[in-house]
């Protein structure tokens, strides 16, 4: 039996560099949505990143639940469509794969991947979650990207980058990613935490804090309820 990793509250998220595809690599560990995913990226590194991050996220979500990670299920049942596109949903583990323990309650997730970094953020209990981050941005490779991101309210001070990260981690839990545009709603100062922000998406309340990520990158984690005291990082 696998040892379970969730504790009521607790935000986990963990960080792991992309690694290549090898040549000849069957992807037998992820499931057909994915493999049918991955046929469909042109680019190597396109399929390196998504690749590593789902892998990671099968890792991490396996060890969560007690089950090997290749034994992982998800529902990614679009809510606008009903394709199998949409943020994946971690299912609980099947009749006798948690060796004979009880069903393990199933984390929230949501995964991302920048450059060379791949990460994932799982979430126990009822609350949502979204994790992003952003590679470091070249000198003037982002110009005018601040009439995309700032919206009346938002701190002009505060790196776009950094406004970015935090306003795609908050619409990752929401569950509408950048089809919402990132002018359509504010950032403001969460109250008594000096670094989480508050944000209203879709008529409802999130949360959003910075956290470590390794050198050069920016991140970000969202959910909403009430925001964790702690977040544990790892990779970092």
């Amino acid at each position: 039996m696998l040892a379970k990793t969730n504790q009521a509250g607790r935000i986990v998220v963990v960080w792991a560099q992309v690694t290549p595809v090898a040549a000849g690599d069957a992807l037998a560990d992820l499931d057909e949505v994915e493999r049918a995913r991955v046929a469909r990226l042109r680019r190597a590194g396109d399929r390196d990143r998504y690749v590593s991050a789902h892998r990671l996220l099968r890792r991490e979500a396996g060890a969560w639940l007690g089950v090997p990670a290749d034994q992982v299920r998800f529902d990614r049942t679009c809510a606008r469509c009903g394709r199998q596109h949409g943020r994946p949903v971690v299912l609980p583990p099947g009749p006798g794969m948690a060796g004979g323990c009880p069903a393990p309650a199933v984390p929230s997730v949501s995964l991302t991947h920048s450059g060379g970094l791949a990460g994932v953020a799982l979430r126990s209990g009822p609350g949502l979650v979204g994790l992003d981050a952003e590679e470091p941005w070249p000198p003037d490779g982002r110009a005018g990207l601040a009439d995309m991101v700032l919206a009346p309210g938002d701190d002009a001070s505060v790196p776009v980058r950094r406004v970015w990260v935090a306003k795609e981690a908050v619409l990752k839990a929401a569950g509408v990613g950048l089809r919402e545009p990132m002018t359509g709603f504010a950032l403001r100062p969460g109250p008594g935490q000096e670094a989480t922000s508050r944000a209203r998406v879709r008529a409802r309340e999130w949360w959003v804090r910075p956290v470590p990520a390794p050198p050069g990158y920016a991140a970000a984690v969202a959910g909403d309820g009430e925001a964790p005291a702690q977040i544990q990082v790892r990779g970092a």
